[in-house]
């Protein structure tokens, strides 16, 4: 669901170019939400001078690692790695004890969309 909105709300503000690359980072960093984290977990998405960022919020603690290279028949391992590939930053930070943390990313853009703008806050269901 969250893949499909995401696509849709680019498509529809005009931001077509950054819609597969966000995708991509939104699924990535849900998947590691739903497998780490005890409780929900929220997405948001701004525009704002030419630059997209899409954050993931959930209750968990600990703050994402890039591990070293999975071996080539690893059931997973590579999400973050996707992440630093394709985005043009990203990182996290917590949010405090009990409060969860917030993984991030940006997509620089020359769209001629112009509007700064809270394109999506979508809430993701705790258990899927």
């Amino acid at each position: 669901m969250a893949r499909a909105t995401v696509g849709l709300v680019l498509d529809r503000h005009g931001l077509p170019e950054l819609t597969d690359t966000a995708v991509l980072l939104v699924s990535e960093l849900l998947t590691n939400s739903c497998r780490y984290a005890p409780g929900p977990a929220s997405v948001r998405l701004k525009w704002a001078d030419k630059r997209l960022r899409g954050s993931v919020w959930d209750t968990g603690a600990l703050l994402p690692q890039s591990r070293s290279r999975p071996e080539p028949d690893a059931d997973g391992g590579r999400g973050l790695t996707l992440v630093d590939l394709c985005a043009d930053a990203w990182g996290s930070f917590a949010l405090g004890l009990a409060r969860g943390k917030v993984v991030w990313f940006e997509l620089l853009s020359n769209s001629p969309a112009t509007r700064d703008v809270e394109l999506a806050p979508l809430r993701q269901p705790s258990a899927l």
